[in-house]
C-alpha cells in the first residue's frame, strides 16, 4: 500500500478526469505509473535493442554497406555530379 498526497490543483484536475471517464482516481494514478514505469525500461534499452526491429529491413545488396559507406557515399556524390 501506498500513500500519496496532490496538492489541491492536481487534485481537482485529477477528479475532473476520473468523472469524465467514469473510472476511479487509483485507476488513473495506476495507469499512469504503469506508464511511466515502461517508459523508463524502454528508455534503459541498449542501441542495439532499439533498433533491433528496423535491422534488416532494406535489402540493398551491398553486403558491405556498414563498412564501406564513405566511398558508397562519395561514389553516389561523384555521380551526381557528373549528370550535371
Amino acid at each position: 500500500m501506498t500513500t500519496l498526497r496532490l496538492d489541491r490543483e492536481i487534485e481537482y484536475k485529477l477528479h475532473k478526469v476520473a468523472k469524465i471517464e467514469a473510472r476511479t482516481k487509483s485507476e488513473i494514478i495506476k495507469e499512469l505509473i504503469l506508464n511511466y514505469l515502461e517508459s523508463y525500461e524502454e528508455n534503459k534499452k541498449s542501441p542495439y535493442e532499439l533498433g533491433k526491429q528496423y535491422f534488416g529491413k532494406v535489402n540493398t545488396g551491398n553486403k558491405n554497406g556498414s563498412v564501406e559507406y564513405k566511398s558508397i557515399i562519395a561514389e553516389k556524390i561523384k555521380s551526381k555530379l557528373r549528370k550535371k
